[in-house]
């Protein structure tokens, strides 16, 4: 997936390619602009719907050629592990949740903090569940490892961002490799720019745009999440430092950790449902945002004897009653309770809260129940005042859309005025 070079080789191809590039912006600089060729195109009058080219999707909603994306998760997420997955099935052209390759590419991974070893073995656990091997990314997916702490740009004397040798034999493999997809993670080892200042990161993903444009490929920056962000799942305003990031770029996906209420919705024990992640695209310029996918942490053993982690694709099933079950609750419901009054729709440790109805019928979970009582009032149940037995006082209980328990004396709609006690 890579080659080996000499570094006296790669600093000679650096420079013949830099005399080459510096030979050309010379030209272009030089070369004089015709009297009659304007700067830019006036487009006037009507045109065919038919005729206008397709946008150029490398995968659908989430690849764009002449674009960046932006690909934001938590720390321990599995970012890096989803650029493992995405870059193998873009070389091999196979689906892997919302990436939806249009044909095999050419990708190129730049890891900044993993080295050649530990991404191998990522790439090997990976390919383990579609029975592929190493070799069948030979020549599709480069990785590259900087033999010494280098970034793409570093500050010059005057303060200013520059490319660094390792940007330019990056655009080299562009070029001689007719890649497709560049991936750069992460964002924060890539430059020495202030991540907070939105001059210095918009003219660092200027460039990186400027890098997609020329050579009609896309381009992916890994990047963090802001802390405190938990929960924010498809929420693309959670990316960390400046703002400038998000507007560059075209598509920006989120990768999040699996929240204790999803965990409990689909039944993931608490021990469990870190080994869960879920992805989202929270913008989108040019496709719909789509729902949510989810993946899941699973190890395999590779034939050196490590365990590696890989994300495999993972389909959610929401816990939910059974038609038993509510038909049960919903009975109870109907009859209340004989002497006390209708179950009361608050959640609390009440004898009449409906909590205490969930319970006899095997309902735990917060989401669940949630989910019951929406569904009840979906159908038609309402919170109405009803007065307690033997008392004028009143309190709130769950009316069927038919007026059951009817063994309750209900308050008129036009006597509702006085505040309700429990």
């Amino acid at each position: 997936m890579s080659d080996h070079r000499d570094e006296a080789d790669d600093i000679a191809e650096f420079a013949r390619f830099k005399a080459r590039r510096d030979m050309q912006r010379m030209k272009e600089a030089a070369a004089p602009v015709a009297n009659d060729e304007d700067p830019a195109d006036l487009c006037t009058g009507s045109w065919v719907e038919s005729q206008i080219p397709p946008r150029p999707w490398i995968a659908d909603g989430t690849l764009l050629r002449g674009a960046v994306t932006l690909f934001v998760g938590q720390g321990g997420a599995g970012k890096s592990s989803a650029m493992v997955a995405w870059s193998s099935c873009l070389a091999l052209g196979r689906e892997f949740g919302r990436l939806k390759p249009r044909h095999p590419c050419n990708v190129l991974v730049l890891n900044a903090e993993d080295g050649r070893e530990e991404q191998q073995r990522r790439y090997s656990a990976f390919l383990r569940q579609f029975g592929e091997q190493p070799a069948s990314l030979d020549g599709k997916v480069f990785t590259l490892h900087p033999r010494r702490s280098m970034r793409l740009f570093e500050r010059s004397e005057d303060r200013e961002l520059i490319e660094t040798q390792l940007f330019w034999q990056i655009e080299r493999i562009i070029e001689e490799r007719q890649i497709d997809v560049v991936v750069l993670d992460p964002l924060v080892e890539l430059s020495d720019g202030d991540e907070n200042s939105n001059n210095e990161m918009g003219h660092l993903t200027g460039r990186f745009r400027e890098l997609a444009t020329k050579h009609n490929i896309s381009v992916i920056l890994v990047h963090h999440v802001r802390k405190g962000s938990a929960g924010s799942a498809g929420d693309p305003e959670v990316s960390r430092g400046a703002s400038a990031i998000l507007g560059a770029v075209r598509v920006a996906c989120q990768l999040s950790g699996m929240t204790p209420d999803e965990a409990e919705a689909f039944g993931i024990s608490e021990d469990q449902r870190r080994c869960f992640v879920r992805f989202d695209i929270g913008k989108s310029n040019y496709a719909p945002l789509g729902s949510a996918s989810w993946f899941e942490k699973v190890s395999y053993q590779l034939d050196n004897g490590d365990w590696t982690q890989a994300l495999r694709e993972w389909e959610p099933t929401v816990v939910a009653a059974s038609a038993e079950q509510k038909m049960a609750i919903i009975a109870d419901l109907e009859s209340g309770i004989t002497g006390v009054g209708p179950y009361s729709p608050k959640i609390g440790p009440d004898v009449r809260s409906i909590a205490r109805l969930f319970e006899k019928h095997a309902i735990e979970g917060r989401v669940l129940q949630r989910n019951l009582i929406q569904m009840l009032q979906a159908e038609g149940w309402k919170s109405e005042d009803f007065y307690k037995p033997g008392s004028r006082n009143k309190a709130k209980g769950f009316r069927s859309p038919s007026g059951l328990p009817a063994q309750f004396k209900w308050v008129p709609t036009s006597e509702n005025e006085t505040e309700s006690s429990d």
